[in-house]
């Protein structure tokens, strides 16, 4: 099995699209708490590449991006780099026609006590008018700035926000899933109604902020569409769990379909909306 550093292999996907000489493809990475991912692109968003790796043990987050770093030198094929998607735990979104840079200070606050350890990560979601503004560990944006820095650094969430965006029938939902946490999305006609973050330790803390979250949206919440996306499989418990309160429990697929070809699209549909 191949290995990048302190990862492992563990899914690869190829595409028989021949690739122009003259053009390189874009390269994107996808980083989350238990592994990246590759993904070369071509200019119309349609993957060619995928590899998915996975890290094999307890390893410091500049040890995970040193994984990363070897993992491209690995690809013998041209690229440019294109985006480099980090799963984030603290975010908030802000109306377009609110939101003033200088103010990133105060609403680091909001989201926790120890902000002076973080930087404000600001992306736009043009379709929903709004900005997304996720918080990054001063220390993971140095090693980021400092090796990877021709990438655009994109939140996770904001790719998920992209999709909700594209969702024009009601109210759906989103659930990512990372290891430890997930993000929870709701909207209704492609407009954001709420967004949070969640740690759990159990299958029951995770059924009870997802409940807890569902019945804030709507008190006929088992109706809503919802759609799983991130670490998480049809055969976990998690999964079984949540269909019991929901009528509709679906893997999330990008509306673009471009990639319909990648079988477990919905692991990365944060950062294949994004393409």
């Amino acid at each position: 099995m191949s290995k990048a550093g302190k990862a492992n292999l563990i899914f690869s996907y190829a595409d028989n699209t021949p690739i122009d000489e003259a053009e390189c493809a874009n390269l994107s990475v996808r980083w989350t708490s238990d592994g990246f991912c590759l993904l070369l692109s071509l200019a119309n968003g349609k993957v060619i590449l995928l590899h998915q790796y996975g890290f094999v043990d307890a390893c410091t987050i500049e040890e995970q991006l040193l994984s990363v770093q070897s993992a491209t030198k690995n690809l013998f094929v041209p690229y440019k780099e294109h985006l480099f998607v980090v799963y984030t735990q603290l975010n908030t979104q802000i109306p377009k026609s609110f939101y003033v840079p200088d103010d990133n200070v105060a609403i680091s606050a909001l989201l926790t006590e120890k902000h002076q350890d973080y930087k404000v990560i600001a992306t736009a979601v043009e379709a929903m008018n709004l900005y997304n503004l996720s918080l990054i560990q001063n220390a993971v944006n140095q090693i980021l700035t400092d090796k990877f820095s021709a990438y655009q650094i994109y939140p996770s969430i904001t790719g998920l926000l992209t999709e909700m965006s594209r969702r024009k029938n009601g109210k759906e939902a989103f659930i990512f899933v990372d290891n430890s946490n997930f993000t929870l999305m709701a909207g209704e006609s492609g407009n954001l109604l709420a967004a949070n973050t969640f740690h759990y330790n159990t299958e029951d803390d995770f059924v009870y902020y997802l409940l807890s979250f569902m019945r804030q949206i709507s008190d006929k919440f088992q109706s809503i569409p919802l759609s799983l996306a991130g670490n998480i499989t049809a055969d976990s418990s998690i999964c079984r769990s949540v269909k019991k309160f929901f009528e509709k429990v679906d893997f999330l697929t990008v509306l673009d379909r471009k990639n319909a070809h990648i079988d477990n699209e919905y692991c990365f549909g944060d950062i294949l909306s994004l393409l």
